[in-house]
Order: structure tokens, then sequence, then C-alpha cells
């Protein structure tokens, strides 16, 4: 089975999102996403002004309560920028595999490189999205078991054993 066809037999990706199929056509080398972590009970600001649309877009609200500028009235200061995927700070570390990382692995077993890294600020969630916890595993830790399970079905599938050897 080729690359392409193996990536469309991965669990529930029947929905393939236009990134994910861009980058099997080879239209597209590069998927850049954001997470926008949610508010914690440490952070000094109560209230987001951060709002995430359509899974592509962030808005950066202007956080100011000033009063009113007259020379202002009809101008905005949020900020919009727009991300191949874009997640809610409630989404799960599920479908920040499932959108980033997972339609990956059948390329990687057939040859191909792949790289998935995560970049912020200190704080921001980069060890939690790649890590995660024990009962709620990050990227890395799924990118590994994911890999593990589809080589040995693909060497289940063609008769053979499967011996790893960690040095």
């Amino acid at each position: 089975m080729s690359f392409l066809e193996n990536a469309m037999n991965i669990g529930d990706d029947n929905n393939m999102s236009d990134h994910m199929k861009e980058m099997w056509a080879g239209q597209s080398n590069v998927l850049v996403a954001v997470r926008v972590r949610p508010i914690l009970k440490h952070d000094v600001v109560r209230k987001s002004c951060i709002r995430v649309l359509d899974s592509k877009v962030v808005v950066i609200l202007d956080p100011a309560t000033q009063k009113p500028d007259v020379l202002r009235v009809n101008r905005t200061r949020e900020k919009q920028y727009a991300f191949d995927f874009a997640f809610e700070p409630g989404s799960s570390q599920e479908a920040t595999y499932h959108h980033t990382t997972k339609f990956l692995i059948h390329g990687v077993l057939d040859g191909f490189s792949a790289t998935v890294f995560a970049y912020g600020q200190t704080g921001s969630g980069k060890t939690f999205t790649m890590i995660g916890t024990e009962d709620n595993p990050g990227i890395m830790v799924r990118v590994i078991s994911d890999l593990f399970k589809y080589s040995a079905a693909q060497a289940s599938k063609a008769g053979l054993g499967v011996y790893y050897k960690v040095a």
C-alpha cells in the first residue's frame, strides 16, 4: 500500500481537512498550527483576550480598558492571524495530535522524513503539548505508540515478525 493509501486508512480520517489533503498531494510541505493555552489559576489576567475562529484564525482582542479615544472611534486595535489549524484553549491532546501529526505516521514508515516541533515562550504549554501527562499523553508519546502499532500491523500483514533494538 502506498503512503497516500495508508494515510487515508488511518482511523477516522474520512473527513480529512484541506491541509492534510494538500500535504499528501505534495502541494504543501509545512503545516503551522497554534494552540491557545487556557487561563490558569496562577495567571494574573483572569479574562482571555484571544478568540479562535473556524479553527484557522486567532483574534487578539484589544485588552485596553481606557476611555474611548475620539481619534480612534472607528478603529480597532484587534489583530488577526491565520494558521493552517488553530486550537481552542479547551482542545484535547488527541485533537492536537490528530490534526498536526497522526497523518504523517505512514509516510515516516515508508521512509519519508517528518519533523514536529513546538515553539513559544516559557509557560506557554510546549511540554504539555509534546509530552503530556501519564493520563493525557502528548504528541511524542502518541507518535511512538502509533509507530510501533502500525509497524507491527504492517509486519503482521506481510507474515513477518518485528524485532526492536534500542541502542
